[in-house]
């Protein structure tokens, strides 16, 4: 029978068997009894009148589907009633506690750089904590609790993920400054169809820049994949392909290459990409996250954006 009657020590004993396998080394973790950390588990299971973990002699401990689910939840009930406690005793009411920011690749070396200074400064004692990777990995991250919030392209985002623009990007074609485009009137994409093309390879990328290349009409596989932005504009620069990127930042930033590349907008009309931040639809975002996405929204457009100089 539930009675829907447990404590935040029993959620954070769960979590801890959740995070080391088995009872035994959680008691450990937690300088807990074997005996005491068994019995917590025992009586939140009957408080919730559910089985939150398989129980195998040989093979330890394995959450079930509820426990699954109770992982995401009460690592956030925790988070969020620590941040209670944290305010009601600092008269000042600092921030304070953990920030989980997932960042996709592409993203980090432009954005992160220029975002997290301000914030740390402002927020000493806010534990941040950083993970990059694909869309795919941000959104596990963002579903088991790993990432509070994402930074991120727009791209084919679920629907249980709710997602606040910050700037828009037009993407743009990197060229060898030897291509002889660069010595023509017409720039259009469509006039580097016998071009081979290197793709910046980091999902959904690969499916975004594809439609761009249909929707002008050209229909060909990448002669080079690679999720490296540095090997795409070594091999552009060698006049051995062409590219698309979004970030002009990644293409036309100062480097020992940069005399040797071009970059020109597409005279094509083809569709733009946002970049911000998302989150989970269901979570209410801790004032942490809060003023991370105002530090954001003061930082990336300028980030992200550059002079049209730059462009032939």
């Amino acid at each position: 029978m539930s009675n829907g009657d447990f404590t935040l020590k029993q959620l954070g004993y769960f979590l801890a068997v959740a995070r080391y396998g088995s009872v035994t080394a959680a008691a450990n973790a937690v300088d807990l009894s074997q005996s005491a950390m068994s019995n917590a588990i025992a009586e939140l299971e009957r408080s919730l009148g559910v089985q939150l973990l398989v129980r195998q002699v040989a093979r330890g401990m394995f959450l079930t589907a509820a426990g699954e689910l109770l992982v995401a939840k009460a690592s956030r009930l925790l988070e969020d009633a620590e941040e209670v406690s944290a305010q009601v005793r600092s008269s000042s009411m600092l921030l304070k506690g953990p920030l989980r920011i997932g960042c996709y690749t592409s993203l980090v070396s432009t954005v992160l750089s220029a975002v997290l200074p301000g914030y740390m400064r402002r927020f000493p004692d806010v534990e941040v904590e950083l993970r990059e990777g694909s869309e795919d990995e941000l959104l596990s991250w963002l579903r088991t609790g790993e990432c509070d919030l994402l930074i991120t392209y727009r791209v084919d985002l679920p629907a249980d993920v709710t997602f606040t623009p910050i700037v828009t990007l037009r993407s743009y074609v990197l060229v060898s400054a030897e291509h002889p485009i660069t010595r023509s009137s017409e720039r259009a994409l469509r006039e580097l169809a016998d071009t081979p093309f290197i793709m910046l390879d980091l999902p959904p990328s690969a499916e975004f820049f594809h439609g761009i290349l249909n929707l002008v009409g050209i229909s060909k596989s990448p002669r080079i994949r690679t999720r490296s932005t540095d090997v795409v504009r070594a091999l552009v620069a060698e006049n051995l392909g062409f590219t698309i990127l979004t970030q002009p930042r990644l293409g036309l930033k100062d480097d020992h290459l940069t005399g040797r590349l071009r970059a020109f907008h597409l005279e094509e009309e083809v569709p733009t990409v946002d970049v911000g931040l998302a989150r989970l639809a269901s979570h209410v975002p801790t004032r942490r996250a809060t003023e991370f996405q105002r530090v954001l929204e003061a930082v990336l457009p300028e980030q992200l954006t550059a002079s049209e100089e730059l462009f032939i």
